[in-house]
């Protein structure tokens, strides 16, 4: 359930942190994600200005937002669930853990889109029936259903 998760901080790293992280996962440092001559952090992509750093100093409601806006602005021309869902700032969003669950299903509530990677990620859970698959309305529904069996909206 939810509700075992309220109070719960996702975790800030630093710098180093997330460079070994990286390095660790993947046997490199992209070179989208190394750090620019002069830059106190690392740059989301090419385009962005937002450092890694910037968004995991803010409070999770503004950090989930500032992410939520990179993820849409750098996929809305795309198609491919995999490509949405592997974007950086997604990823980025999986990684702030369950305390993003809430954020995500108030997201799905108020405008159905592909968050079902990312709730099925962070959750281990798929409420989504093999005749709502595919449907991204009927999926959100069955998300937003489920958040409310778990705890996840306030009273």
């Amino acid at each position: 359930m939810l509700t075992r998760f309220c109070g719960c901080f996702a975790p800030i790293v630093t710098k180093l942190e997330l460079l070994l992280l990286i390095k660790r996962e993947f046997g490199s440092v992209p070179s989208k994600l190394a750090p620019e001559a002069g830059s106190q952090g690392f740059t989301l992509n090419a385009s962005s200005r937002m450092t890694v750093l910037e968004v995991a100093s803010k409070p999770i409601q503004e950090r989930f937002r500032l992410l939520r806006d990179e993820w849409k602005s750098q996929t809305h021309h795309l198609s491919n669930t995999a490509q949405i869902s592997l974007a950086f700032p997604y990823q980025m969003i999986i990684g702030m853990g369950p305390v993003a669950v809430p954020l995500i299903l108030a997201e799905l509530k108020r405008k159905p889109d592909h968050w079902f990677w990312a709730l099925e990620a962070i959750t281990g859970e798929n409420p989504v029936t093999a005749a709502e698959a595919g449907d991204i309305e009927a999926s959100a529904q069955a998300w937003v259903r489920w958040g409310e069996l778990n705890g996840a909206f306030p009273k």
